[in-house]
């Protein structure tokens, strides 16, 4: 009986509110249709006028062409005394010959260290906090030297130990007092090693730069004296040789660091129009993921086929030492300025010009505008000149457009 009663509750409380359901239910349909509708067509927008910029560039590979002195090796074994990339000058000692002098000398400046150390145990704990933090970074390297296989970079850690312990022997030298024991054998040391600077065991550089130990048989393929008479058939040549080459065998060269070329060659495209020889172009090695450097273009040759380009590169030549090939990313033009999307610019097709829509109050201002730069979606633009107001019969408009102005983008999901 107690279910029936409920059912017929139920059955009356929808009666006498069928009518509240129906308009709710209704008011609901509605609302769902007008969200749809106003989704699908009310397309209008408003876009606040920004300053921005828009790029014309692209991605490509370079051949990097380098000065390259290769300095000849009278005997197979050597130990590298200057570490790889590092800067050296003229008569600076890049190498030492692997000879029974040099053991010989190996062995007296370790056994000098010993005694050395056997002292600097004796003295108190915080004789220098200078001192314990070079103790610190060689025994950091020393741990990092572990396992590696490599003779270059095996070298490597041996070069950078060596400095940190002859800067420790220095600033011992300089804290203990003249006369004692300490002091005395590292005057002796330093001696020692000024004494066989001068053997003939040491391998000096011949030129400036920077030092590399990879060689690859391509540092006579182009002559950077000569780059700028080659013609695209000697640059092809290049590419090709560059692109092929996988030659890694141990030597000695010296790189200039003051100059080297990027060559490019890129088919013919919209930005052939920006291409003009003696002008500085941004240029970012994405390779190293670089910040962008200004370089020159010092010769462009324009085939049928594509353009060949070379710039002058001034910096960051340390970081290409090895590199023969890179990948780049030149900057033809940027341009800065009142930035909008594509989509809020308009044509009128009677009088053939561009204009936006500049909400002004409750007014709809027609701006005709000249369009500086575009990209895909973004475009530079600026108030049309006067000049071409004219051409166009269009002087009696005065709107203009400003930084921060709102304009109608009338159809946002036009591309």
């Amino acid at each position: 009986m107690r279910e029936k009663g409920i059912g017929n509750y139920l059955v009356n409380f929808i009666k006498n509110n069928i009518k509240t359901f129906i308009i709710t239910l209704v008011l609901i349909i509605g609302f769902v249709i007008f969200s749809i509708c106003n989704e699908l067509f009310n397309t209008k927008e408003i876009y606040t006028v920004v300053n921005g910029y828009v790029e014309k560039f692209v991605d490509t590979s370079a051949c990097v062409i380098k000065k390259e002195t290769i300095v000849p090796l009278q005997k197979d074994s050597v130990v590298p005394v200057i570490e790889q990339g590092k800067r050296v000058g003229v008569d600076q000692q890049i190498a030492v010959y692997r000879t029974e002098s040099y053991d010989n000398y190996l062995e007296k400046i370790d056994e000098m260290d010993k005694q050395i150390q056997t002292l600097v145990n004796d003295l108190p704990p915080t004789y220098s906090a200078d001192i314990e933090s070079i103790e610190e970074q060689i025994s950091k390297l020393s741990k990092e030297a572990i396992g590696q296989t490599s003779y270059i970079k095996m070298q490597e850690y041996k070069s950078k130990i060596d400095e940190l312990t002859y800067r420790k022997i220095v600033l011992l030298g300089e804290l203990s007092p003249d006369g004692s024991k300490i002091r005395e054998l590292i005057d002796n040391r330093k001696k020692f090693e000024e004494e066989s600077k001068s053997s003939q065991d040491n391998i000096k550089a011949t030129v400036s730069g920077i030092v590399s130990y990879r060689i690859d048989d391509l540092e006579s393929i182009a002559n950077i004296d000569n780059i700028l008479n080659y013609t695209y058939s000697d640059l092809d040549n290049i590419f090709e040789k560059y692109s092929k080459n996988n030659t890694n065998k141990f030597g000695i060269k010296i790189i200039d660091n003051f100059k080297a070329y990027l060559v490019i060659k890129e088919e013919h495209s919209e930005n052939d129009e920006y291409i003009q020889e003696g002008r500085s172009y941004n240029i970012k090695i994405t390779d190293k993921n670089s910040e962008s450097i200004s370089c020159k273009l010092v010769k462009y040759i324009n085939t049928e086929e594509c353009n060949y380009c070379i710039f002058e590169i001034n910096n960051l030549i340390e970081d290409l030492i090895d590199n023969r090939t890179v990948g780049i990313e030149v900057i033809w033009r940027r341009v800065d300025g009142l930035a909008v999307p594509k989509n809020a610019i308009e044509y009128n097709e009677e009088k053939k010009y561009n204009f936006v829509t500049v909400i002004n109050g409750d007014q709809e201002l027609v701006v005709p505008i000249d369009i500086v730069i575009s990209s895909d979606s973004v475009c530079i633009i600026e108030t049309m000149s006067d000049e071409n107001k004219k051409a166009l019969n269009l002087e009696d408009n005065k709107n203009t457009i400003e930084l921060y102005d709102q304009i109608l983008i009338k159809d946002k999901n036009k591309k």
